[in-house]
Formats: C-alpha cells, sequence, structure tokens
C-alpha cells in the first residue's frame, strides 16, 4: 500500500507500521533495543510490526508476539525450497520440510534469488 498515487494516503499507511531491520534476527536484538522499539510504538501510535527471523528462532516467535502489544508480520529469508540444497550445500540450519510448517510461525517468506 505504498506506491498510491496520493501522498496523504502513503503516508497514512506509513505512519502506522513500524519496519525493524537488522543484520541478523529481531531475536539478537538487545533487551534495550527491544524495549526502545517498544516505546517507540507507543509514542507514535504505530497499529503493526515487521520483524525479521531466523528459522531456528521459530519457537520464541509467539513469545516476541507477546512482547509487543500489536500485531506482528514475521518475515523469514528462504534460499531454497529445496531442503537438501539450503540445509546441506548453502548450510542455512532452516529445517523445515513444509511450506505449511514454515507458515506456521511466519507470514512473509523472503524469497533469495541470484544463487550461482
Amino acid at each position: 500500500m505504498d506506491n498510491y498515487t496520493s501522498e496523504e494516503e502513503i503516508n497514512e499507511v506509513n505512519f502506522k507500521v513500524l519496519e525493524v531491520i537488522n543484520s541478523g534476527s529481531c531475536f539478537e536484538l538487545p533487551i534495550k533495543t527491544l524495549e526502545r522499539i517498544k516505546e517507540i510504538i507507543k509514542e507514535n501510535g504505530i497499529e503493526k510490526l515487521f520483524l525479521e527471523s531466523h528459522w531456528c528462532y521459530k519457537n520464541k516467535v509467539k513469545d516476541m508476539r507477546k512482547y509487543f502489544y500489536i500485531p506482528i508480520i514475521f518475515k523469514i529469508g528462504v534460499e531454497s525450497f529445496d531442503y537438501k540444497f539450503r540445509n546441506e550445500f548453502l548450510n542455512k540450519n532452516a529445517k523445515f520440510k513444509t511450506v505449511e510448517e514454515l507458515k506456521e510461525n511466519f507470514d512473509s517468506p523472503c524469497i533469495m534469488v541470484g544463487i550461482k
């Protein structure tokens, strides 16, 4: 919804959403950073939060959803849906076998492309 033709409509959507991007996973952020994100959400009336996580933190996703009191869209990088290629060749330690299994905790898979 960030490509409306009306700047007013774009701002209306963008001012309600916060996306936190780091080089790893939201579970690797220090607690003080998480506390500050929570403050920013409250101060600005943010209604939706986007976070990123690696598969290995799948069992912590529900706890993070409880920590923040607004809806969270959890993103996850997925290099391939080929289990053997993803885990044996790329060594990604993302041991899900089906899309359904991935969808149990994550909302937005980002498919990686450009692997030679």
